[in-house]
């Protein structure tokens, strides 16, 4: 008797060449496909008990699974077989026991189509598809047009649930209904063809190659195919696939891979993450697909759960930790029951390790997230693998030239440039590396894949030698553009600057924690110093000046160690950020005199200039106005005719200084006019000319001249590119509009601006603050914000200047007409000069309710 023969028992009739199972001549579709293999495996060999084992290894192949799986199947067969059919042989294993009635001595047949209901077997109550509507019509509008579609992503990314929710949308347009092949459980690619006519309940018996009687069966179909999971599978899938759209044209084909299976004709559908809020993003609701799919499992978890004020925050936060990745957001949100949201969120830094406890029904490898990494990260050759975990030092993405820099082997022998960028170009084949869209392009990989590539780093002993090189790669990245704009043939400008390095900063921010030893290691002093140097104007101009100045204040005392380039930059880029930062004047007299002394050893021209206008400033602003105008003809000694314009800015903005600091206003807004016009003949530097238009308004402001401030500034307030943390523009609008009485348009202001007041130190605006405050009828608050200034003065060794005077003068008037207690009027001075930094920004945002 064939092994292929039907089989009656009972109500039940089993078709094992159809994987069919009737009960009183009715599909018996209860039963899903390992029951069905199970019950294959068992009556195959009724004659004897089978082992746990050997029933594992048949019905999951390759697959490593636990003991209860089987279980289960055993449960589901009873259950529609009744108890007697499966006996339990403890100990040893299962043994088929139901008395069978007879069997059909038919040979086998030819291959032939199914003779099951059209529907197909797709499963009847799929999950919810959350958040993904629009790539469910994109997709579905694909798999309408075009007869091979694959959906290509990450692993976790949700392929499957796409496809199976693409697919029963759409099933009703072919007559023979729609099929799910899981490829995830074929460990040999010959039998690829095998799973498929298992799948459709096909049986495989004539002459010819599987392959090729697959598609003789499929030829009269019209039906939908969906080869789920199929990247280690990709020669495979590929011949399968010409042989049917070859053969069988009926068929229309959608296949799910991490990698592209590069097929002809194929329509590729690239499945991105979930949509997460941005990190500025205020409304933080389930309209982002991310949020929904973790307060959906989160409330499945935990009843109580409630997306609110007190947890939003938390939540998206997780979600973009995650990556928008629905596997990962799913295991998160099962946590929320047991840790609650803050400390989920506290403890994603460990999160191979918490995200574990997916669902029953989910493969193997769904069921925690490191099992999803190793089931990608195993189909990588070795060096693929080397690469991939190489990568996982870079933070916020990296360059090709970058990749290639640290992911090569260190003498270059085995994995040198050219194999890191062929293992690049596979890692983002197969959904390992995203690649960004840009000129050069950027590549990264997302978080969760970067843990774990970290941690196989680890494992391997590499860890210290690739974040070496890593440091290394991106100071010489920083060197490098910071040469070009600053060296004396230097021609990149300032725009270019900032759009070469601003994406490395991340990169920047950990290549120094590990130069100055914050990770255990020695410290690499030359290296801090000359990156911390090179990067400085990009943390300037990113609004992170409040990060980046304690790091060159702690590298000043290690700046000898540096050659002297290094110091030259290091020590001039101190002195630039200590100014914008209220320092005192001694402190920064120091730092530029020294930066202009090792400036005129190094002689190169153009760094001598700027070291020249930096002491320049820090004499004027201290008192020594005679000493920085008598720096301004080495300056204008040391420009050149072919210089860039912005070579020249630096000159005249010491200039204007001078002349402010004497009190020739008109003076000062005569050359700062001047250099408006330099500027405009030299695009790509819009910092320096918003800089300038910015000088221009606070002079206008120093003449009493509001109406004229409020005009240059309008313009500059709606500047896309106005640099986040630079708020001296806006503050001096402030003042102009408050001491016009504009208190309204003067409040408007600074709530569009205050989400941007943490980048800064406050005290500088002081007298802004303050004129807000008179406006708004709150003098215990201005008396407050002239403290504040008053105590910054002070420590600074600096006179008060037009605008603080101004509004000292109408602050007493306005206390005196009020009739203020001096009692009164000194507590509020005396909170006001008490309030650390972040008090001041609490109380000028508090000022603005």
């Amino acid at each position: 008797m064939s092994a292929d023969a039907p089989i009656s028992f009972g109500r039940y009739l089993w078709r094992p060449a159809q994987r069919l199972m009737l009960a009183d001549g009715e599909p018996l579709t209860t039963l899903g496909a390992r029951a069905l293999d199970l019950l294959h495996v068992l009556v195959s060999n009724r004659d004897r008990v089978v082992g746990k084992d050997e029933l594992i290894d048949a019905v999951w192949p390759g697959l490593v699974v636990e003991e209860n799986n089987l279980q289960v199947q055993v449960s589901a067969l009873r259950k529609a077989l009744g108890r007697d059919a499966i006996a339990t042989i403890p100990g040893r294993g299962y043994r088929f026991t139901a008395a069978i009635d007879g069997a059909s001595l038919q040979a086998p047949s030819p291959a032939r189509a199914p003779a099951v209901p059209a529907e197909g077997n797709l499963p009847a109550d799929l999950p919810p598809l959350i958040g993904r509507d629009e790539e469910l019509r994109a997709l579905s509008a694909l798999i309408d047009e075009h007869p091979l579609v694959t959906v290509v992503g990450a692993g976790g990314i949700g392929k499957t649930r796409l496809a199976l929710a693409a697919a029963a949308a759409n099933v009703g347009r072919w007559r023979d209904g729609g099929w799910w092949v899981e490829a995830a459980a074929v460990a040999d690619p010959a039998a690829l063809p095998q799973a498929v006519a298992r799948a459709l309940r096909v049986t495989l018996g004539g002459g010819g190659s599987e392959l090729t009687q697959l598609a003789q069966a499929l030829r009269p179909l019209s039906a939908l195919v969906l080869v789920d999971n199929c990247e280690h599978l990709l020669d495979a899938t590929g011949e399968l696939v010409q042989t049917l759209r070859a053969q069988a044209p009926g068929v229309r084909l959608l296949l799910t891979s991490q990698e592209l299976p590069n097929l002809p004709g194929e329509q590729v559908y690239r499945l991105p993450p979930l949509a997460v809020p941005r990190r500025d993003e205020t409304a933080i609701d389930e309209r982002f697909g991310a949020i929904r799919l973790f307060a959906e499992r989160a409330r499945a978890a935990d009843r109580g759960f409630v997306l609110g004020a007190d947890n939003a925050a938390a939540v998206a936060d997780i979600c973009r930790q995650l990556d928008g990745l629905p596997l990962a957001i799913e295991l998160a949100a099962a946590r929320v029951r047991l840790l609650g949201v803050h400390a989920l969120r506290d403890r994603l830094g460990d999160r191979l390790r918490l995200l574990t406890g997916g669902a029953r029904s989910a493969m193997p490898r769904h069921r925690t997230l490191r099992a999803a990494l190793e089931w990608s990260h195993a189909l990588l050759g070795p060096a693929e693998q080397a690469v991939l975990r190489r990568l996982g030092v870079f933070v916020g993405g990296f360059t090709l030239e970058l990749a290639q820099q640290v992911a090569r082997d260190a003498d270059g022998s085995a994995i040198d440039e050219w194999a890191v960028l062929d293992a690049l170009g596979t890692l983002v084949d197969k959904s390992l590396v995203a690649v960004d869209p840009g000129e050069p392009p950027r590549y990264r990989l997302l978080e969760t894949m970067r843990a774990f590539a970290l941690e196989q780093l680890a494992a391997q002993g590499e860890t210290a030698a690739t974040l070496d090189r890593h440091a290394q790669a991106v100071c010489a990245c920083f060197d490098e553009v910071e040469r070009q704009r600053f060296a004396d043939d230097g021609w990149l400008t300032n725009t270019e600057m900032i759009e070469r390095l601003a994406p490395e900063v991340d990169n920047a921010r950990a290549a120094l924690a590990w130069a100055m030893g914050e990770s255990g290691a020695a410290p690499n002093w030359p290296l801090a110093v000359s990156l911390a140097g090179s990067s400085a104007p990009v943390f300037l101009q990113l609004g992170l000046l409040l990060e980046h100045l304690p790091r060159l204040r702690a590298l000043r005392a290690h700046v000898d160690a540096a050659p002297l380039l290094s110091q030259v930059r290091m020590l001039a880029r101190l002195g630039l950020l200590s100014g914008q930062a209220g320092p005192s004047r001694h402190e920064l007299l120091a730092i530029d005199g020294e930066a202009l002394a090792l400036a005129r050893q190094l002689g190169h021209r153009r760094r001598l200039l700027l070291a020249l206008a930096g002491l320049g400033w820090a004499r004027a602003w201290a008192g020594d106005i005679d000493g920085a105008q008598a720096l301004l003809a080495e300056m204008a000694g040391l420009e050149r005719p072919d210089d860039p314009p912005f070579a020249s800015t630096p000159r005249l903005a010491l200039l204007s200084t001078v002349l402010n600091r004497r009190g020739d206003f008109e003076g000062a807004i005569e050359v700062l006019r001047r250099q408006v016009e330099v500027l405009a003949g030299a695009p790509g530097e819009a910092l320096n000319h918003i800089v300038t238009q910015t000088n221009l308004v606070a002079n206008l402001n120093s003449l009493g001249r509001y109406e004229g401030s409020i005009e240059v500034a309008r313009e500059l307030l709606e500047r896309e590119d106005m640099p986040r943390g630079f708020n001296n523009a806006s503050f001096e609008v402030i003042y102009a509009l408050s001491a016009l009485g504009r208190g309204d348009e003067a409040l408007a202001l600074a709530r569009r601006r205050r989400q941007h007041w943490h980048l800064s130190n406050l005290a500088p605006f002081g007298d802004a603050l303050a004129m807000l405050a008179l406006s708004r009828g709150r003098i215990d608050d201005a008396h407050r914000f002239a403290a504040i200034e008053q105590r910054m003065l002070e420590t600074a060794g600096l006179a008060a200047g037009p605008q603080t005077l101004q509004m000292r003068e109408q602050l007493q008037r306005r206390s005196e007409a009020a009739g203020l207690a001096a009692e009164d009027i000194e507590r509020w001075r005396a909170e006001g000069a008490a309030l650390d930094d972040a008090g001041v920004l609490a109380l000028a945002v508090r000022l603005c309710d």
